[in-house]
């Protein structure tokens, strides 16, 4: 019976987050541009001790992360990876068996992070971060940030210093959330990412539920492109100091797993 009530209270919260708030698609349509929405840390802080994305762990969720598990695994033999708003860990999860030399997440939620530690291992960690303010402190092959960028003060700019620690022939990996209604943020993020970056590939996946993300793959013009479809051979990354090192940064990141189903507000989508 127990079950069955937190599966109910999974479901009840999976549909209140699809839905944005009232006005939100208007505000996004008039900020200007490379602005997204961040939200307040004790936002995302709340609602993880709520245990409110649960969600992320079902089926209707799965295929967004198999797609950026499979450019993983197809780009990098055995990569370093930063998972940029890591949440709880769900990405990490999907990625288990799948070779890497060392994964990295950060999250702005000290609470999601307590979560994710269930995964850690000596070539898993964690830390607490903000990921306006934080910057990595060594080199990785793959940057992902799944359903986090959109949270971003500044989305594009954002990618554009993270990428000065991929290492040479490095990619970045971003999944949005499609929400149905237009003029949102998503759309202007794309917009803005590609003028600085050429897209080596994008997939695009609905569920059964209608629910649609678009997962691009990413590499900066200036370092020179990718041909689609070529693996990427990256270096191994340099044995550095933790990139969560120097504890938790202070500031309005959002979490990672909780961005990920987040529309531009605290509910998710419409």
């Amino acid at each position: 019976m127990k079950r069955d009530a937190s599966a109910r209270r999974a479901r009840r919260t999976s549909r209140k987050r699809r839905r944005a708030p009232e006005g939100v698609v208007q505000q996004a349509a008039m900020t200007p541009s490379d602005h997204g929405r961040p939200l307040p840390a004790d936002t995302w802080e709340r609602q993880y001790r709520e245990g409110e994305f649960e969600f992320l762990d079902s089926m209707e969720e799965l295929a967004h992360y198999a797609i950026i598990a499979g450019h993983v695994r197809f780009l990098f033999p055995s990569p370093t990876i930063l998972d940029v708003g890591c949440g709880h860990g769900r990405l990490v999860d999907v990625l288990r068996g799948l070779p890497f030399k060392r994964y990295h997440g950060i999250d702005v939620s000290a609470e999601a992070i307590r979560r994710a530690a269930v995964h850690g291992s000596k070539q898993t960690t964690f830390a607490v971060a903000d990921f306006n303010t934080w910057s990595p402190r060594e080199r990785f092959d793959v940057m992902v940030f799944c359903e986090s960028l959109n949270y971003a003060q500044h989305p594009a700019s954002t990618l554009l210093r993270y990428a000065r620690a991929l290492e040479r022939n490095g990619a970045i990996i971003v999944s949005l959330y499609r929400y149905r209604k237009p003029g949102g943020i998503g759309k202007r993020t794309w917009q803005n990412v590609g003028s600085s970056f050429h897209t080596v590939d994008s997939t695009t996946v609905t569920n059964s539920k209608g629910q649609t993300w678009d997962i691009k793959v990413f590499r900066q013009k200036s370092k020179g492109a990718l041909r689609p479809g070529t693996p990427v051979r990256g270096g191994d990354g340099p044995a550095g100091r933790d990139p969560g090192a120097g504890g938790r940064e202070t500031g309005s990141r959002p979490p990672a797993a909780a961005r990920r189903r987040r529309g531009p507000g605290p509910s998710r989508r419409p």
